[in-house]
This record gives C-alpha cells, structure tokens and sequence, in this order.
C-alpha cells in the first residue's frame, strides 16, 4: 500500500454511493488522486427545498441536477489547477466557490425559473450541500510553496489537508485517538448528536438564488491517518456518533482485504441509512492492509468497553447523552484549535 516518499497518492480511497430510489438519488460526488495532490469531495442535493422539477432537465429535481452540477465543476477545478498545487491557500476556496457558482448559474440560465413564484428558504434554485477534502503534500522545511513547486514537488513527510464545505456535509480525520469532526454543520444548532434527533433547518448551501459561502479551513497532518467525506444518508440515521465510528471500526477489522472492507461498510450503511448516501474514504502512511487494521485494533476495542457495550446494556436516551458528553471532547478536537 505503501507509497514513495514524495508522492502523495492514499494508500488506498473509494467511495461509497447508494440511493434510496433508484435513478432519482440527489447525492453525487467526486474523487481523484494526482502525484502530489488527492480530493474526496461528496454533494447532497437539498430534496426538501430543491424538489422542483425542471421539464428542461427530463423532469429532474432542482437537487439531483444541482449536486450533479457541483460534480462536474469539482472535476473542472481539479484538472484546471493540477489537483490545486498550481494555487495557493487562499485561492484554493476562492476559484473553488467560483467554479461551484458558475455550475448552479449555469443550470439557473438554461432551467426556465421564470415561472416560479415561491421564494425564499421555503424552495430554492438547485442548492446542494458540498463538502471537499483535497489533500496535499506539505512544502519542505524553510521553502516557501512557490519554491517547492519551481522545484519539481515537495519533500516533506506531511499532508496539508484543505477542508471546504457548504451545508451538512462533513469532513472527518481516523486516528489512534479515534474520529474527529473538521467541519462545521451549517445548522443553527451544531451538535452532532441533537442533529441526529431534530433535523435542523440549513444556513448555508450552494445554490442559484441568493448567497453562499464555501467555508475554507487548513490543517497539517501527519501520517499515518484516514480522512473521510460524507453525506448525512452515512451518519444521521445513527443513534449517536459513537455509533458512526463504530460502524467505520467494526467494517474495517472484520474485513481481510481493501475491497472486502469497502463492500462490509457498505452493507452496514446501507442497513441504517433513510436516504441517499454517500461516503468517500482515502489513508495515508500505512505498509499494508495489516497495518491499517492493527494501527485501530486498541482504539476499537476502547471505544466498545468504553461507549458501545454501556449504551447497549442501558438503552437510554439520557445514558447515550452522558456518554456523548465524555466522547464529544475528542471527537471536536479539531474544531477547538
């Protein structure tokens, strides 16, 4: 699995994609992986607010073409700007939310709105949620980014990993001290197990009509770790997100192979999920399948004595919100920084 010191291609990545019904599934997604440079990128149209059809997209909903749109437009960037070491940090959100805008327009344009007359949060112009993990090789000690790429690549052992996101979509880092949330859900109230129980009202999405913003955060990395990008058909129809990194555990140690392991975490989302669902998953500094099993052998078997087994042996509610307060502080160790 294992790759050379200056490349930054994952050890291995897939994605998951599944929809409720079948040839009208409103989430789609994106993935590719350079020499230096490697992105999961999942979007979920808003089917609440984008259920408007469009007979100029075989009456297609606002949301399956908005998350399809946003797709091809990650594609677009990507391959525009050399997976984003042509730009700096800064740039990377700013052309990436401009790609994203001029996609929705597009379909704006062509999807004859005119007629609509309902506005507001009610119903929506083609929004879609979007959340991106593009990660890149850290510049070397001392050079400066430009240095390193008038260089021919960069020489360090770490990965810059760019989080960018609209809606409820999230991004998430696996490592030793267990999952972690990196992105902010834009709900009104952000925590990640009261969301599970009330379905919240979106802030932010892209979209076609008013504003949006694409939130940009940077943090750097060493490997060995998993990051992952999902949509919430993955993680909101779990009791808990207790349960979530449960699921990412158990599929992957029962596995004996990548494959095996990506078809186990299907089955078991596919098990709970109400909704299309989609998640994408990409590791980094680990010698084999072995390794990246035994590397969350102790951390699985904690998190079962510690939350799993309590939670089933009790039942409640209130005893899952204790155990939530306990676990939460590792689980938002990113977002506190």
């Amino acid at each position: 699995m294992k790759q050379g010191l200056f490349s930054l291609q994952p050890d291995d990545y897939f994605m998951i994609n599944g929809e409720m019904i079948e040839g009208c599934g409103e989430d789609s997604f994106y993935a590719a992986s350079s020499e230096y440079t490697s992105v999961l990128a999942v979007f979920d149209g808003c089917g609440g607010i984008g259920s408007r059809k469009y007979p100029r997209f075989s009456g297609h909903s606002g949301a399956y073409m908005s998350a399809r749109a946003i797709s091809g437009a990650m594609h677009d960037w990507f391959h525009d700007f050399d997976g984003g070491m042509t730009l700096d940090s800064q740039e990377i959100g700013t052309t990436m939310q401009d790609y994203f805008r001029n996609a929705v327009d597009f379909l704006h344009r062509i999807g004859d709105t005119s007629s609509s007359r309902l506005s507001g949060m009610l119903v929506r112009e083609f929004p879609s949620t979007a959340a991106v993990a593009l990660a890149r090789k850290t510049a070397g000690s001392g050079k400066k980014e430009s240095e390193v790429l008038k260089a021919g690549g960069p020489d360090s052992q770490g990965i810059e990993l760019h989080c960018l996101w609209a809606g409820d979509s999230r991004i998430y880092l696996l490592d030793e001290d267990g999952l972690a949330q990196l992105t902010v859900d834009d709900i009104a109230d952000h925590d990640a197990m009261h969301n599970l129980r009330a379905d919240g009202a979106l802030t932010n999405m892209v979209a076609a009509d008013g504003t949006f913003s694409l939130h940009h955060r940077v943090l750097r990395l060493k490997e060995p770790v998993v990051i992952l990008a999902s949509t919430d058909g993955c993680f909101g129809y779990l009791p808990t997100p207790m349960d979530f990194e449960d699921l990412l555990l158990s599929s992957l140690l029962q596995a004996d192979c990548p494959r095996s392991f990506e078809e186990a975490l299907r089955k078991e989302i596919l098990e709970v999920a109400g909704d299309d669902y989609t998640l994408g998953f990409m590791c980094f500094g680990f010698e084999s399948f072995s390794a990246l099993k035994n590397h969350f052998k102790k951390r699985s078997a904690g998190l079962l004595k510690k939350y799993i087994r309590p939670m089933t042996e009790n039942g409640s509610e209130e005893f899952a919100e204790k155990l939530w307060l306990s676990y939460k502080n590792d689980y938002l160790r990113y977002l506190k920084r």
